[in-house]
């Protein structure tokens, strides 16, 4: 349990100490002829008290400790007996014997308590020990089920506002987005907002977030504890994307997209205010309330959603939490409502003091793709480096490739400050980096970077007389080399906007040009969601794999072709 000189620390093994050298005090009084009975007895029943505690606290497993204790304990009693004896036996005065009895007792009732922590001990180290072979094992399962093939889900694209899924905090991140039974800093306002009790001092963090295809997201937060039991916090979020070449569709498709006519530019602003409360030792609730605004050139749309969480202490370093995110009204653009993102979701968060680990399990069910497990694990190096991996499964699959739900990162804190990175690859549409510092006390988002080529508006052009803009020729626009030489993969971002009238969809398609025939492209939603996949078509009628038109937002799309070689455009 602990070293040689552990013991000293405890209290009890202190007051069984004084005990011990008040007995064998008060016996040197002793007449001679109880030497062999009375003295030597009441000698080995005191000295037994202190000497089986410290060889129990140096014992290797926690059951051995409680059966020295149990020791112990019974030898307390012995002496309080012994001391009554003494007493009637006139060999003790009253007030000596009062004060030795009242230390007997009060030393049974430490070495009970003891006893009781560590079994408590015993039993959370043998759970988490648990759960961290439960861990292994579904981490184990998660990887060996990306073998099958990805399945697109029939709701995916029908939700708006698909930033809200993109998570928020390199160490969440880190971990493979399980936060939600451990969150306990400030970007619990995104994983669960319960968390926010378990900050131990005011915070203020700032995130920045290189996303695939230039896109970034700039965050920052600051949580203020109100009272013992009581927090609140109040964050904004952007996602931004500027310098999108506007183009329009010629008369003749064939004969591609028009030049270049301008720039158009597209965001989504998130603005949240949360509190936490604690109702007792067990249970956390907390709650977002937050304003959505999603722009699309000169359209847009604004709604409010609400967050709300709970954490529930299982036994200590040992916490449930479950969440409902993006619950709220639908978000309108150019006319037509189209639902959030609503996700249910449910975590076991433990620690594991002893080898300085902390991990998370997590089940995710979106209403717009299939049911996604992740598992992640941390590890404390000194309170100074702060290593860790996890991992992404979506039921059915992962969209984008095997490694695509592998995640890892790592944090450095020094005092009161905290840096944290992140690093996800999203498979053929590259890698993402999350940078986070965090600072505990007692915006405007910088610049997105161009989209590159291929990027669209499905919006009417104002003042324009060719049309509206559907249509890109991605190898035209590279200026690419003959296709019998080379395989093309090109990914874009692609900015729609869904006319609520269908019929118009189907006359003014996407097209893309400039490929193989025997092409297959692939479709995303900005969070990186498979919305479409088109066999051998080159055209895109703004509708998911169920026939269903999408919602207004940004896509992204990959067109790959069976030849040799590889060509990528930006």
């Amino acid at each position: 349990m602990g070293n040689a000189n552990d013991y000293r620390k405890l209290k009890v093994w202190v007051k069984a100490h004084s005990l011990a050298l008040k007995v064998y005090d008060i016996t040197d009084e002793f007449p001679r002829k109880y030497m062999f009975d009375l003295t030597s007895q009441l000698r080995r029943a005191a000295l037994s008290v202190p000497t089986n505690i410290a060889e129990g606290n140096a014992a290797l497993h926690p059951k051995e400790f409680v059966q020295f204790l149990n020791v112990s304990m019974r030898s307390s009693a012995e002496v309080r007996y012994l001391l009554d004896f003494a007493f009637e036996k006139s060999l003790v005065e009253e007030n000596i014997h009062d004060e030795l009895v009242n230390l007997c007792d009060e030393i049974w009732k430490m070495i009970c308590s003891l006893m009781a922590a560590v079994k408590e001990r015993q039993y959370i180290k043998k759970t988490n020990n648990s759960f961290f072979i439960l861990f292994l094992a579904v981490s184990a399962v998660l990887a060996v089920s990306t073998v099958f093939a990805a399945e697109i889900h029939p709701n995916a694209g029908k939700t708006s506002a698909s930033f809200l899924k993109i998570g928020l905090g390199a160490r969440a991140i880190g971990m493979g987005e399980s936060y939600a039974g451990i969150a306990d800093d400030v970007y619990a306002v995104y994983w669960n907002p319960a968390g926010l009790n378990n900050l131990t001092s005011n915070e203020f963090t700032a995130m920045h977030t290189e996303w695939f295809q230039d896109i970034r997201y700039e965050y920052a937060s600051a949580a203020l504890r109100l009272d013992a039991k009581s927090v609140c916090a109040f964050s904004l979020g952007g996602l931004y994307l500027a310098g999108i070449e506007r183009r329009t569709v010629m008369e003749n498709p064939e004969d591609g997209p028009s030049l270049p006519e301008g720039t158009f530019g597209a965001y989504d602003i998130l603005a949240v205010a949360s509190y936490s409360s604690k109702l007792d030792e067990s249970w956390t609730l907390g709650a977002n309330i937050k304003g959505v605004y999603e722009s699309i050139d000169i359209y847009g749309g604004f709604t409010i959603a609400l967050d709300v969480g709970a954490i529930y202490k299982i036994v200590p370093n040992v916490n449930i939490g479950m969440v409902i995110q993006n619950f709220g009204p639908h978000l309108s653009i150019r006319e037509t409502s189209y639902w959030l993102p609503l996700n249910i979701k449910v975590g076991v968060g433990f620690k594991i003091p002893e080898v300085n680990l902390t991990g998370d399990f997590d089940i995710n069910q979106p209403i717009d793709n299939f049911t996604k497990f992740s598992a992640g694990l941390e590890y404390n190096y000194d309170n100074l480096l702060f290593p860790r991996i996890g991992y992404r499964y979506r039921f059915n699959g992962n969209e984008l490739g095997e490694l695509s739900g592998l995640t890892a990162g790592i944090g450095i804190r020094i005092s009161d400050y905290q840096l944290d990175y992140a690093f996800v690859p999203f498979g053929d549409l590259g890698v993402t980096h999350r940078i986070s510092f965090t600072a505990r006390l007692g915006g405007a988002a910088s610049e997105a970077g161009k989209a590159g080529a291929g990027i669209t508006e499905n919006a009417e052009k104002k003042g324009n007389k060719k049309g509206k803009v559907h249509s890109l020729s991605a190898g035209s626009l590279a200026g690419s080399p003959p296709i019998s030489k080379a395989e093309r993969t090109a990914k874009e971002e692609n900015t729609v906007g869904v006319e609520k009238d269908i019929v118009d969809l189907v006359k003014e398609p996407l097209r893309f040009s400039g490929f193989p025939d025997n092409s297959i492209i692939r479709i995303y939603s900005i969070s990186g969601d498979l919305v479409k996949v088109l066999n051998n078509v080159k055209v895109w009628d703004g509708k998911d794999s169920s026939g269903n038109t999408v919602s207004a937002g940004r896509y992204i799309y990959e067109i790959n072709s069976k030849h040799s070689g590889r060509f990528t455009v930006k």
